[in-house]
């Protein structure tokens, strides 16, 4: 990144530059250890696509509705604004010290089971439309899950090109829905039913890490909206699992139940469909393979 562009956030964050180094990214951002000198170290990402402030600042949404639980570590947000050098935006946040060696993951349980029992608004989505990987997440209210769920997560999915083009991933959903509807996801009237929960909403194991310290497991990279727990529980096990100790723990305070397992399964499909979206070949496979086990339901 050219030097302006770094000069330009301190002056935003009123602040003068010391020094930085790049340290990664994201699907569609790039990641910097900045010194300031007033503020010490700070975490940065650069986005320089167009619409990066609007997605900054539903992430930071997003981050200050979990912080603001007090419930798991999570870094807290100083800035968003633009970067004019790079025609791009900016989100600053207090850089989290690693190495907690393995973490204490039944800590990590207990935290994410308190967040998501923490008290919320009686409805799924969220106050903004934010962004899972590098995709649109659409987050509009609805009273119900099941709508809210097949609408605005599998069906804002198959709107996009890779689907859109699928006739055959088009076609299995349409068969897929009413099954999903009605034997698949519980109504708000069933003996456990479903409410709504402050969810990560993509927390795969890129999205988490040890504090140095104390150990606790920090989330960071939110695609945060209320929805279903067990929607959360799903993707921590598609690429890379925590260990057993933080699934005891956060199920004595929120019981898997019947159908538990059906659900992690429907639950995945929307961020296979995303992959699929985003990247193409092999999670096409993957999409297919769920819905057709899903159809299976309407033979046993």
């Amino acid at each position: 990144m050219r030097s302006e562009g770094l000069l330009e956030v301190a002056k935003s964050l009123d602040d003068d530059l010391i020094k930085a180094r790049q340290c990664g990214g994201g699907c569609d951002s790039d990641a910097y250890s900045v010194e300031l000198k007033r503020r010490g170290w700070i975490f940065l990402k650069i986005n320089r696509e167009e619409g990066a402030l609007a997605k900054f600042k539903a992430e930071k949404m997003g981050l200050d509705a979990l912080h603001a639980t007090h419930t798991i570590p999570v870094p807290a947000v100083i800035g968003v604004g633009e970067v004019k050098a790079v025609r791009g935006g900016y989100i600053a946040m207090e850089r989290l010290k690693w190495g907690g060696g393995e973490g204490d993951y039944a800590q990590f349980g207990h935290d994410l089971a308190a967040l998501h029992m923490c008290a919320t608004p009686q409805q799924y989505g969220f106050d903004v439309d934010n962004s899972c990987g590098a995709s649109v997440q659409k987050n509009k209210w609805e009273d119900d899950w099941a709508d809210f769920f097949c609408q605005h997560r599998i069906g804002f999915q198959l709107s996009l090109p890779a689907c859109a083009h699928d006739e055959e991933i088009r076609e299995m959903w349409e068969r897929c829905e009413p099954v999903v509807r009605r034997s698949v996801l519980p109504p708000a009237t069933s003996s456990t039913p479903v409410f709504p929960s402050l969810l990560h909403g993509d927390l795969w194991s890129g999205n988490w890490e040890a504090l140095e310290g104390s150990g606790r497991i920090a989330i960071f990279d939110p695609a945060s909206y209320y929805g279903h727990w067990e929607a959360e529980m799903s993707i921590m096990t598609m690429f890379g699992s925590p260990p057993r100790a933080f699934f005891d723990a956060y199920h004595t305070h929120l019981q898997r139940t019947e159908g538990y397992e059906t659900r992690q399964e429907l639950y995945q499909l929307y961020h296979y469909l995303n992959h699929f979206n985003l990247f193409g070949g092999g999670y096409r496979s993957a999409c297919t393979k769920i819905m057709s086990s899903l159809l299976d339901l309407t033979e046993a």
